[in-house]
């Protein structure tokens, strides 16, 4: 069974392992990112890539859980968070 993370911030990022491997190695190309993943924020996920996962929860901008979806007020409460935070590009 695979983790789900919560997105606490809207994120793109590659799901083609070729990509992934290539980016874990820091060799990006240009037209990488045409080819990601947008994921809205509070969307729930399972196949963030794994060099990123570390990162991305100790800046907050994902969480753990259980959940397997969100509901609509998850998802409009924390656009309101982030509103009040003054955090914009929330997708």
């Amino acid at each position: 069974m695979s983790t789900h993370y919560r997105l606490l911030a809207g994120l793109d990022y590659p799901t083609d392992p070729r990509v992934v491997r290539r980016h874990a190695r820091g060799d990006i190309h240009d037209g990488d990112r045409a080819r990601n993943r947008d994921v809205p924020l509070g969307a729930v996920v399972d196949d963030l890539p794994a060099h990123s996962l570390p990162w991305l929860l100790e800046q907050g901008l994902v969480v753990e859980t259980t959940d397997a979806v969100s509901s609509e007020a998850e998802i409009d409460a924390m656009r309101r968070w982030q509103a009040e935070l003054g955090l914009g590009g929330a997708r």
